[in-house]
């Protein structure tokens, strides 16, 4: 099977993405709001739709768009569902993620975690912010105070 690629069509204005291979046949119906380039194996796939947003630092939640992912495997085949968000910061910035080393931060009610490939979350929804897996360590927040753990949640001393 040739490498799936990224496609758009539109439709009064309102622009749908979906993925075809190289030879123009479509494997995932154009159908989401955007994509993202593979990695590791996963594409980002998004939905936009009107929700409740956490206010950050204790501020009011709100109404407004909200940004759910979910990642699709080279197949095409959407294998974690299109539930979980991606939060906007400043208004404009969608803080969409990709696999790294395994493991994708997920964002639910204010805090992030990491979840597998399959789906299943492996380091639990406990941090303010959290980057990108390397080397088998990522920089997180909590309570306003930065450090690194492992892949066991352990904090990092070296």
């Amino acid at each position: 099977m040739s490498a799936l690629q990224s496609f758009e069509v539109e439709n009064n204005n309102d622009f749908k993405c979906g993925y075809k291979n190289d030879n123009g046949k479509v494997f995932v119906a154009a159908e989401y709001y955007s994509y993202g380039d593979f990695s590791e194996g996963m594409a980002r796939v998004s939905l936009m739709k009107m929700g409740m947003v956490k206010g950050y630092d204790g501020a009011e939640d709100y109404e407004d768009y909200l940004y759910m992912q979910g990642y699709i495997n080279e197949a095409g085949k959407l294998v974690i569902p299109v539930e979980h968000q991606a939060p906007l910061f400043y208004g404009v910035i969608i803080d969409y993620r990709d696999f790294k080393e395994g493991l994708v931060a997920v964002y639910k009610n204010g805090k992030y975690g990491y979840m597998n490939k399959t789906g299943k979350m492996v380091i639990p929804y406990a941090y303010q912010t959290a980057g990108d897996f390397s080397n088998g360590r990522v920089v997180v927040s909590k309570n306003d105070k930065y450090g690194v753990i492992d892949l066991c949640c352990q904090i990092c001393r070296h």
